[in-house]
């Protein structure tokens, strides 16, 4: 065969140059764009999502988003593809940020559970589902009223999933949920706050299996939580009241030099859910007042202090929660007022080692801010795979 003229050969080599860039380039596009992914919670079930990386990697903050239970508007169960959710992602992750949202369990594609799902550990399993014992997929409407605050462990599951994730920084994070998901976000966020990792002091070796004992405790993992932005955030939830108003205290109260910041935003036309956001600001931010300007003011005094972006977003709509993303107003002002304002002298923290074998963590009750003495319950020990089912009534939940 004749050789290629060398025009041939010239324009060939070019192609094959420009074929090389546009795939490298599209191939990091690709690692910074969404990608599907997959992860376990302690009981058994797939729960299936979404992640965008920021093209930061892990120097940027990330979002987890949480989908409301029910789709108000469309009348069925809510999902992470309900109208404006992914959209909104989508404009988070364009300005910067890592972004993950996923289905709740028994709802869009997080149906999948193994037979550890029936265990005697989790007894709501159980009690509170419709279930088979041979069951291989879940759906919502097989719970039953009290079973949704346990959807939390889902949120959990999510946080140790971005542990484990190296071009994501989960301990700069930043939750947002909508209507049950803002609820269910509030509880984790609150839970976190008082979970600590133990230092055990060494026990004698008995015939008799033994918890180890704490002797000290580490700062509360809420120090990861730079926000929380809660869309209309319910105080009923499968039947029973939810003391929102206690979490988004603890949320905020004063543990370290950065506190927790939150964004309420609501359909100021429904008054109960105007007066309801208000209540929360006043009581974590005492004064608070807002004039038509937009000008705040507040009570200063060191319970108030450090809190100057836990502000509210109150639209001009009747709708709520996820209702009120789509037409850009809500994506608008986190990407170019809110979230700016609140990262603008951020130095973000390292990601740390947080899945270790010789860890030990566990809940713990605290009276003005110091550790209870003996309160501690077991999070996760030693040679736990994962978290375990976060303890709701330590937090309100009968």
């Amino acid at each position: 065969m004749d050789p290629l003229p060398r025009w041939n050969m010239k324009n060939l080599q070019r192609a094959w140059i420009l074929g090389l860039a546009l795939f490298a380039s599209t191939s990091g596009l690709f690692a910074q764009g969404d990608t599907k992914v997959k992860f376990d919670t302690v009981d058994g079930v797939t729960l299936r999502g979404n992640l965008y990386i920021s093209a930061k990697g892990d120097k940027a903050p990330t979002i987890l988003m949480l989908h409301p239970l029910n789709n108000v508007k469309e009348k069925k169960p809510g999902d992470q593809m309900m109208d404006g959710w992914q959209e909104l992602a989508k404009e988070l992750h364009k300005a910067g940020y890592s972004v993950l949202t996923f289905d709740f369990r028994g709802h869009g594609d997080s149906t999948s559970v193994s037979q550890s799902f029936l265990r005697n550990a989790y007894p709501w399993n159980t009690t509170l589902v419709k279930v088979r014992r041979d069951i291989a997929a879940l759906s919502s409407r097989d719970f039953k009223p009290g079973y949704q605050p346990h959807l939390v462990d889902d949120v959990a599951a999510a946080k140790t999933f971005l542990n484990s994730k190296g071009q994501v920084n989960s301990a700069n994070l930043i939750v947002l949920g909508a209507g049950e998901g803002a609820t269910l976000g509030a509880l984790w966020m609150a839970s976190e706050t008082k979970r600590r990792q133990g230092d055990v002091q060494t026990t004698m070796v008995t015939l008799l299996p033994t918890l180890p004992v704490p002797r000290d405790f580490f700062e509360p993992e809420s120090r990861d939580l730079l926000a929380g932005i809660l869309l209309s955030p319910v105080h009923l939830m499968g039947g029973k009241q939810m003391p929102v108003g206690n979490w988004v205290k603890d949320i905020t109260a004063k543990r370290s030099k950065e506190r927790t910041q939150l964004l309420f935003v609501y359909g100021g036309k429904d008054a109960n859910m105007d007066k309801q956001i208000l209540g929360y600001l006043k009581s974590i931010r005492p004064g608070f007042t807002k004039k038509k300007d937009g000008t705040i003011t507040v009570t200063r005094s060191t319970l108030g202090s450090g809190l100057d972006n836990t502000v509210d977003l109150k639209l001009d709509s009747k709708d709520q929660g996820a209702a009120l993303i789509p037409g850009g107003e809500v994506s608008g002002y986190l990407t170019k007022t809110w979230l700016p304002s609140l990262t603008a002298n951020l130095t973000l923290r390292e990601p740390d080692q947080k899945e270790g074998k010789n860890r030990y963590y566990y809940w713990v009750r605290e009276n003005m801010g110091k550790v209870v003495p003996g309160s501690q319950i077991p999070a996760q020990m030693k040679d736990d795979d994962s978290q375990r089912p976060i303890p709701l009534q330590l937090f309100g939940i009968n």
